[in-house]
């Protein structure tokens, strides 16, 4: 599923790490969700996939990124949902790596990879690991932060059964509030595959400094809202057991600031600063 808005420039370079992969095309589809009220999507798709038969174009206007989402979700044949932000891209073999994961562990209905750092070319500039969570450290790590990136999720569709679709009116953050659903309430397990499947892009478009601040209150909001919501479904006194730190908060917006002014993400002096820091107030 590759939701996508308004802007063309990564669209095609996505479609293509889909399509170069070793995986065999009759196993797979590509649903390319668009939210543009401009053309441009639209004539690329045309242009350069419309007699790709695995490839299917649905438009929405004005749609957000969860509902797109769910559009996907509700049009997709497969058994397992993989969203790819428009940015990103599979790194060489992903899907049969995915595949091998989820044949060898089929207690597990979701799974996560670690990921590439890339820039605007492509070029790889680090990478970010994971680690394996259980029970209630799985619940606590999600909870003070997220864990991979929605581009390197896939998901059982029989998930989205039990624990709903992604939150619609939500703004950001869809991906964790949905997380944080199917492990509090549905009890469900994730696992953790240690290879680098996807690559995630970093760029200067990605969030503008004014959006940093407005995003990062709404995130604290949300986590208010959601412990409201689950102390009137579950029980489990550890997992109510649930603090939204403003420390955290600040420390989050003065983190992404800086990485997006400065593109301190890069230097290690920065990184051993901030992980100082993280250490003294706990994990963003």
């Amino acid at each position: 599923i590759i939701p996508t808005y308004n802007d063309p420039t990564y669209l095609e370079k996505s479609v293509r790490s889909v399509l170069n992969q070793d995986y065999p095309k009759n196993k797979y589809e590509i649903l390319i969700i668009d939210g543009s009220t401009n053309e441009a999507i639209l004539d690329l798709y045309k242009n350069k996939f419309g007699r790709i038969k695995i490839i299917r174009y649905i438009r929405k206007k004005g749609c957000n990124l969860p509902e797109a989402l769910n559009i996907g979700i509700e049009n997709m044949r497969g058994k397992f949902f993989k969203q790819l932000d428009v940015d990103d891209l599979l790194m060489k073999n992903s899907l049969s790596r995915y595949e091998k994961y989820v044949n060898e562990n089929p207690e597990f209905m979701i799974f996560y990879s670690d990921v590439k750092l890339i820039d605007e070319n492509g070029n790889v500039i680090g990478e970010e690991k994971e680690k394996s969570y259980e029970g209630i450290k799985l619940a606590r790590r999600i909870w003070n932060g997220t864990i991979g990136y929605p581009s390197s999720y896939i998901i059982n569709k029989k998930c989205f059964r039990m624990v709903g679709t992604f939150n619609a009116k939500a703004t950001m953050a869809e991906d964790w509030e949905w997380r944080m659903k199917a492990i509090f309430i549905n009890k469900l397990k994730f696992y953790h595959i240690p290879e680098k499947l996807v690559g995630y892009r970093r760029h200067e478009n990605q969030k503008s400094n004014s959006e940093l601040l407005t995003n990062s209150i709404y995130v604290w909001k949300m986590k208010k809202r959601i412990i409201y919501e689950f102390k009137q479904k579950i029980k489990d006194q550890e997992l109510l057991d649930l603090k939204v730190s403003y420390s955290k908060l600040l420390m989050s917006i003065i983190k992404r600031n800086m990485e997006v002014t400065f593109g301190l993400y890069k230097n290690i002096k920065y990184k051993k600063i901030i992980k100082k820091l993280e250490n003294s107030i706990g994990g963003i």
